[in-house]
């Protein structure tokens, strides 16, 4: 499908899908309106954004909202648009430039938050006519303008040796075809599937409706891959060192292949080996194959795992099985508090299937009902005794659950990210589980009960849940848990200078009769603290951030101040609220991030701690990278016994 780049033809080619946009409330256009955009003024419309290298004049149709608006990227653009100039007869110059520069187009400037396109009566039964897909430049490619293109230079090099997906593949993980009805949430639905593979950075779908038939309508679909190639580094010390080699999109089939080779002279075996195969989508049956074969001086294992998932409210079925081995060992304190290393082999056999139906196709409400089985064998362990080594009971597990959902998403902007579109999970579910568990010491039934939903309102995004659940032995409660949380995310405040989001998060856990090796730590949730020597069976957890997101730009880095404070409280007995079980970090960082820089997300932190394992008050720094992350409550996994 070629288009020649033209702002005219790209507009029509847009205005059946910016209505359904929303943006801030203006004038409509009248009928065949020419709009002057000068040279260093943007138009936004809904979620997408159209820039002009020069003063351009443009016709927009009557129905479209729109905003003319000052670019504050433009002197930055300018001074990344001299230095290329400049570099075009300096081969060094032009060296520096095409490593290091990515030549994107901004989206941070459109409406921070917009509805999804979630429900589209005016689709409903409407037959889709043609299907195009397009794969736009991974270097400086824009789902939301996929007709620029780099054209000189390294990056157009790197662009034409990267192999895009495949468009049979994509077109393989839609679940519509040409011909097909549509619904009223299909495209939204697709559109939301695709950003979650993990090849595709992001993904848009627009629709035409056919001029000679309303029942017809053809669809665009925009996809932009991720570059499957990662080569990674680890030094663990003068003698510990990994090399990793990765492939998560072999030849555009959406397939992945990853490597680990570990080296170190202090182990036996000094080296190491991990490596997984993943096949995903085989045949478009939306089933994904793993296969992950791993040994090192910690452990021998051979996994396999066969899984559908579903994919949307409209998916009927689901389930999967899995198979492993294991050999390795656990590091246990004896007698004397001796500390003896125990080898163990386990084998692992788990099946799970699940069947979801529809109950209203507005609201989105369905019951799924979910079984599974699983059972582990040890065929090398210690001795065990219904007192003691209760980690290497041979066990059986059967069970189901009934759950009742309603789920849907909409689209965010800087909240966990910047410029990228963010799908937030909203809704509820309400889950029963029952299951009978056996072992070689212990027979019980299984109860347990979950609660979550989520919502976003004016006042900002707000999530919660309750879990209650154990094995019911000899009329008591027992290997039972109970846990509560609570997440907020505040709307994006503005002032002059910057825009602002609050960000809080509650959890508290509590373990009921647990063994004795079932310990709760700190994880990774409060910021430095270390967990050696830190250990309890509850915990409250209480995390809040300040994030700012400075408006405007330094030579196009966007620079995201947050001040941050992590609290816990954790405890082995019934006192929780001491000052030796109390631990916190209150600190500083910034996030730095650069569209048109190759790299990520780059975060400096610095905090002050309290309540470490020393006693003692200190400070610390760190630097990091990362890819934000993103808010998906609501997928429907297999049921199990709920874990600490």
């Amino acid at each position: 499908m070629k288009i020649q780049q033209c702002p005219f033809i790209v507009t029509l080619l847009f205005f059946p899908w910016l209505p359904f946009s929303i943006v801030n409330a203006q004038e409509p256009a009248p009928v065949g309106d020419s709009v002057l955009v000068p040279r260093g003024y943007m138009v936004v419309m809904g979620d997408s954004v159209l820039r002009f290298p020069a003063d351009t004049v443009i016709l927009l149709p009557g129905n479209l909202r729109y905003k003319v608006k000052k670019d504050r990227e433009y002197r930055s653009d300018d001074f990344y648009g001299n230095f290329k100039d400049k570099s075009k007869n300096n081969l060094f110059l032009r060296g520096i430039y095409d490593a290091m520069i990515r030549e994107q187009h901004d989206t941070t400037t459109s409406p921070d938050e917009q509805k999804t396109e979630n429900y589209h009566p005016e689709f409903e039964n409407k037959t889709i006519g043609r299907i195009d897909i397009i794969s736009v430049d991974i270097i400086d490619g824009n789902v939301n303008d996929p007709y620029v293109h780099a054209n000189k230079g390294y990056a157009a090099t790197l662009n034409k040796l990267h192999k895009d997906t495949r468009h049979n593949i994509i077109r393989k993980n839609l679940t519509i075809h040409e011909g097909d009805l549509l619904g009223a949430y299909t495209l939204a639905d697709n559109e939301y599937y695709l950003r979650s593979l993990s090849y595709i950075e992001d993904a848009r779908i627009f629709t035409a409706m056919d001029s000679l038939n309303p029942d017809l309508v053809n669809i665009l679909v925009v996809v932009k891959d991720i570059f499957p190639f990662t080569i990674g580094l680890g030094i663990g010390g003068i003698t510990d060192y990994a090399v990793g080699i990765n492939d998560i999109n072999m030849a555009g089939t959406g397939h992945e292949f990853t490597n680990t080779f570990r080296y170190n002279s202090s182990k036996k075996p000094a080296f190491g080996y991990t490596g997984e195969l993943i096949f995903n989508n085989l045949w478009g049956s939306f089933i994904n194959t793993r296969i992950l074969y791993k040994t090192d001086d910690i452990e021998d294992l051979a996994r396999i795992t066969v899984e559908r998932e579903f994919l949307t409210p409209e998916t009927k079925y689901g389930g999967g099985i899995e198979l492993f081995q294991q050999k390795t060992s656990i590091t246990i304190q004896g007698e004397d508090s001796v500390v003896i290393n125990v080898p163990y082999t386990k084998d692992y056999f788990d099946q799970w299937i699940g069947r979801s139906f529809l109950l209203d196709k507005v609201s989105r409400e369905r019951i799924v009902l979910k079984a599974r089985y699983m059972a582990t064998y040890y065929t090398k362990r210690p001795v065990v005794e219904a007192d003691s080594n209760q980690q290497f009971f041979n066990t059986n597990l059967l069970i189901g659950s009934v759950t009742l959902l309603k789920t849907d998403h909409y689209k965010e902007r800087m909240l966990l990210g910047y410029g990228m579109v963010e799908d937030i999970d909203f809704g509820y579910a309400i889950e029963f589980t029952y299951g009978y568990q056996f072992t070689e010491f212990f027979h019980a039934p299984y109860l347990a009960l979950s609660l979550k939903a989520a919502n976003k309102y004016r006042t900002g995004y707000y999530a919660g849940g309750i879990e209650f659940g154990g094995h019911i032995y000899r009329n008591d409660l027992t290997l039972g848990l109970f846990r509560v949380g609570f997440t907020y995310y505040s709307p994006l405040f503005k002032t002059n200078i910057f825009d602002y989001r609050l960000i809080t998060r509650l959890n508290y856990t509590k373990g009921i009769g647990r063994y004795p090796f079932e310990i709760l730590n700190l994880g990774r949730e409060v910021r430095g603290i270390s967990n050696s020597g830190i250990r309890g069976d509850q915990r409250l957890i209480w995390r809040f951030e300040l994030v700012t997101f400075l408006r405007g730009s330094l030579l196009g880095f966007r620079f995201s101040p947050n001040l941050f404070y992590d609290a816990a409280f954790i405890s082995g007995g019934p006192e929780l609220f001491s000052k030796e079980n109390f631990f916190s970090v209150m600190g500083a960082g910034v996030r730095i991030r650069n569209e048109n820089l190759a790299f990520r997300t780059i975060i400096l932190r610095v905090g002050y701690y309290t309540g470490n394992p020393l006693k003692d008050a200190h400070f610390a720094a760190g630097v990091s990278t990362s890819v934000p992350d993103v808010i998906r409550e609501y997928d429907i996994v297999k049921p199990d016994v709920l874990r600490y």
